[in-house]
């Protein structure tokens, strides 16, 4: 749970895989991240180291802001392989005039009341965008996309999925 300053005009970018990401706006200048760690492994201990290692960065640049997720290394050899499941699910808020740049895979990405530009490509999951306006650039593979109410240009591109767009 971390919460942190964005200036006007600033993008905010996020580099995710295993877990879905939802971006919901506000008015304020800020941009406000909750991410819901889930580890199962053979262990409760197991389970809890392997998450404390899991990081989410933030990294502040005059452009924007990058929330980046990190996942500890595994070994993936079959002798010393861990039966350990692991994802993170983020919550995120942001002002609703800024840019927005998301890069997923394996979970589904879902944005609502966007006011400024988004380029968003998805792998293995999902993208929802509602109620926005500016030019939207949304790509995705082995998924749907969902395009509703957005004044302004889109492009939708998918592999092995459906477009719906509405209210264009």
């Amino acid at each position: 749970d971390k919460t942190l300053p964005l200036g006007a005009g600033q993008t905010l970018r996020v580099e995710h895989r295993l877990g879905s990401i939802s971006v919901r706006t506000h008015a304020s200048n800020d941009v406000h991240v909750v991410a819901n760690i889930r580890v199962a492994a053979a262990s409760q201990q197991d389970a809890e180291n392997f998450a404390g290692q899991i990081q989410i960065r933030t990294e502040t640049s005059p452009g924007g802001l990058l929330v980046r997720t990190d996942y500890p290394e595994q070994n993936n050899s079959f002798w010393s392989q861990r039966n350990i499941s692991f994802s993170v699910d983020y919550e995120i808020e942001m002002p609703q005039s800024s840019p927005l740049v998301v890069r997923n895979s394996f979970g589904s990405v879902s944005v609502f009341g966007l006011k400024a530009a988004a380029d968003i490509d998805n792998k293995q999951g999902t993208v929802t965008v509602h109620d926005g306006s500016g030019n939207q650039l949304v790509r995705d593979s082995f998924g749907a996309i969902e395009m509703a109410n957005n004044d302004g240009n889109v492009d939708l591109s998918t592999n092995n999925g459906s477009i719906q767009a509405a209210q264009i």
